[in-house]
């Protein structure tokens, strides 16, 4: 069965990376093993998203044989002895990114964010034309492009909670200004280890700018800020991951921030798509920037990511 008897709005999340795991291998002649026993395959395609699951939960092989051979037995069933050890032999690698995905899925609703976002996540992870990184290679994406990109999908973010239209970002000058301004104490936070370390940064950064920014209103808005958005602040304490990665991990950062830094979907528009294309499996795609503009990478202002991490002082 999926994780919900009753069908749930995230059953397609589980039916996505389901099906995905069919074209990995020779589902026909593994269904022909419930022959008998599944009139209408139900029994098949959730036996196989229970192993995804197991192997997502960090169960070994072993265990899952047993859990699957208990299960039958229990509803009269059983496979011809060896058939389990053999189809199960190269499958934690045959559907490695279904367990990825489904890690992933698991983990970012247990945060509490919603199926649509999680969904493009998965996909993202589950497409099959990704080419493999080839030693001695350039690899496709650079730390600090990362960053980048990173911090247009945390603006996007705080957007999306303030319920700001892409239309609006792009033509409202105060409501883009106020974004900028949470982005800045966003950073801050997920850069420090308290919230006081953050608000000296905010007075220091703010003073260089020759701004009337105190230390109580620096720590009275970190507060605020720290109470609404700790998903995009989690996706700054993801990124300054990047100095213990080595950099083939890249595309895996974009992977865990995707999922769990939340946007509307209204803002899940095409150059989010070309940046999951390019991030996760190096794909060129022209963008058209009359219908895509706002948030594009060419656009940063005021605040640079990756200047401020690079300049970070431990």
């Amino acid at each position: 069965m999926k994780p919900h008897d009753k069908k749930q709005p995230e059953d397609i999340v589980w039916d996505t990376i389901t099906e995905s795991a069919k074209s990995r291998f020779d589902y026909t002649a593994y269904k022909e093993a419930f022959d008998g026993y599944d009139d209408d395959g139900r029994m098949a395609e959730n036996a196989l998203f229970h192993i995804i699951a197991r192997y997502a939960d960090g169960q070994s092989t072993s265990d899952i044989i047993s859990s699957i051979q208990g299960e039958l037995f229990l509803l009269g069933m059983g496979f011809q002895d060896g058939y389990l050890e053999n189809f199960l032999k190269d499958k934690e690698e045959v559907l490695r990114r279904e367990i990825k995905a489904t890690k992933i899925a698991l983990e970012s609703f247990a945060v509490g964010l919603k199926p649509p976002g999680i969904l493009l996540s998965v996909r993202s992870i589950l497409q099959k034309n990704e080419p493999a990184q080839q030693p001695g290679k350039t690899p496709r994406i650079t730390p600090k492009e990362l960053q980048g990109y990173a911090e247009v999908l945390f603006r996007r973010s705080i957007a999306s909670t303030l319920h700001i239209r892409p239309d609006e970002l792009q033509s409202n000058q105060v409501k883009r200004s106020l974004v900028e301004h949470i982005l800045q104490t966003v950073i801050a936070i997920g850069s420090h280890a308290t919230l006081e370390n953050a608000a000296n940064n905010l007075v220091s950064r703010n003073n260089v700018a020759k701004t009337n920014f105190t230390y109580e209103t620096a720590l009275q808005h970190a507060q605020e800020v720290y109470e609404q958005f700790k998903y995009p602040i989690g996706g700054v304490e993801r990124m300054l991951k990047l100095r213990q990665y080595p950099i083939e991990k890249l595309e895996k950062i974009w992977e865990v921030i995707r999922a769990r830094v939340p946007i509307d979907p209204d803002y899940n528009d095409e150059w989010m798509e070309v940046a999951d294309a390019w991030i996760l499996r190096g794909e060129h795609r022209t963008l058209n920037l009359g219908t895509a503009r706002v948030g594009h990478i060419d656009d940063l202002k005021d605040i640079n990511l990756s200047q401020f991490l690079e300049n970070l002082e431990d």
